[in-house]
C-alpha cells in the first residue's frame, strides 16, 4: 500500500493533498499533526477522503512537535476518537499509548544512520505486539541498505522497514517484494517529509509499484558518471512493452563487495554498469536482450533515443 504522507499546515490544504494523493492512486495517508496548526480534527476526519494514518511526531525523533508529551498524546487520543483508522506512536516514547479504535503502528526512526542492532530493536518492538512494526534508518551505503532489505524480508507482513536517503530507494519501491505493509511517499515533489521518498505519481507510473508481487523479476542499474536519470523507466517501459513482472531500479556504486551482498540481499537476476552516456541506448538495448532474451522495443527506443 501507498501511504502518502501530507505536512500540511491547515485542514483545508491537507484535506486537499489528501484527495490529490487519492486521485494519484495512494491507499492511505499519513496526517503529519505535528506540521499543523489548529488541525480540528472532527472536521478533518469527517471529511477524509483517504483512511489516515495519524501521527504526532516529536522533536525528539525527528518531527516537528515542540509541546510537551501530555499535550501530544491528548492530541494523538482526539485522533483516535474522531475515526482514525491508525494511529503512529515513537516505541522510544515513555509509557504505552491506547490506541481505542484505531490500529497501532509502533515505530523507530534514525536519521543518522542504520544502527548495529536494529534487528534486535525490530524484535523487541514486535514483542510489544502492534498492529505494524515501522523500522526508518539511513541508508548510507549498499551494505546498509543490504541490512535493511534483510530486516524487511525476516520480518515479513505486519511491517514496514524504511531506508531513508537517495541510497535507500530502491527499497521504497520494491518494499512488497519482501513483504512490507506499506511504502510512504510525498504528495508531490518538494513535500517530502523525509529524505529518499518518490511521489505517489513516480511510485504508481514509473514503477507500477501496486502490481510488484512475490513473482516480479528485479534488475538493477548502477549508477555512474554516464548513467542518465531515466536509466531505469527505459528498462521498466520496456519490461511493461514486451509484457514482462520485471523492475529495474537504481543501485550507487559502492565497492564491488558491497554491490554483492546486495544484490543478493535483493535477491537480483541481473546488475549493469550502464556504461558511458554516448553509449548508453546500445549498451541498454544488448543488456536488455541479456536479461530477457527479447530485443529492447523500438518504439521504447525511439522514445528515449533523443533525451540528453
Amino acid at each position: 500500500m501507498i501511504c502518502a504522507a501530507t505536512r500540511a499546515g491547515s485542514p483545508e490544504q491537507a484535506l486537499a493533498d489528501m484527495e490529490e494523493a487519492r486521485r494519484a492512486g495512494a491507499g492511505l495517508c499519513e496526517l503529519r499533526l505535528d506540521y499543523m496548526r489548529d488541525p480540528d480534527l472532527p472536521r478533518l476526519l469527517s471529511a477524509r477522503p483517504l483512511p489516515v494514518l495519524a501521527t504526532v511526531r516529536p522533536e525528539w525523533e525527528g518531527g516537528r512537535f515542540e509541546g510537551n508529551e501530555e499535550e501530544r498524546l491528548a492530541l494523538l487520543g482526539e485522533a483516535c476518537r474522531c475515526g482514525a483508522e491508525y494511529v503512529d506512536f515513537e516505541s522510544r516514547a515513555g509509557g504505552r499509548f491506547d490506541p481505542g479504535g484505531a490500529k497501532l503502528i509502533l515505530s523507530y526512526h534514525d536519521f543518522e544512520g542504520t544502527p548495529a542492532d536494529i534487528e534486535g530493536t525490530a524484535s523487541r518492538m514486535r514483542a510489544r505486539g502492534p498492529f505494524v512494526v515501522k523500522v526508518a534508518c539511513l541508508a548510507r551505503g549498499a551494505a546498509d541498505l543490504a541490512r535493511l532489505v534483510r530486516l524487511q524480508r525476516s520480518l515479513g507482513p505486519g511491517s514496514a522497514v524504511v531506508a531513508m536517503g537517495e541510497v535507500g530507494e530502491p527499497l521504497r519501491v520494491l518494499y512488497g517484494r519482501y513483504g512490507g505493509w506499506l511504502t510512504y511517499a510525498s504528495v508531490r515533489a518538494g513535500s517530502e517529509t523525509a529524505p529518499g521518498q518518490f511521489t505517489v505519481e513516480d511510485l504508481v507510473r514509473r514503477y507500477r509499484v501496486p502490481s510488484i508481487d512475490a513473482g516480479t523479476e528485479l534488475y538493477g542499474l548502477v549508477r555512474d558518471d554516464g548513467l542518465p536519470a531515466w536509466g531505469p523507466d527505459l528498462f521498466n517501459e520496456a519490461f511493461r512493452s514486451i509484457g514482462r513482472n520485471a523492475r529495474c531500479v537504481r543501485l550507487r556504486r559502492d565497492g564491488e563487495p558491497a554491490l554483492k551482498e546486495l544484490a543478493e540481499a535483493m535477491g537480483l537476476r541481473g546488475v549493469w554498469a550502464g556504461g558511458g552516456a554516448g553509449d548508453f541506448l546500445r549498451g541498454a538495448a544488448g543488456q536488455f536482450r541479456s536479461w530477457t532474451g527479447r530485443p529492447l522495443p523500438e518504439d521504447v527506443l525511439r522514445g528515449y533515443s533523443g533525451k540528453p
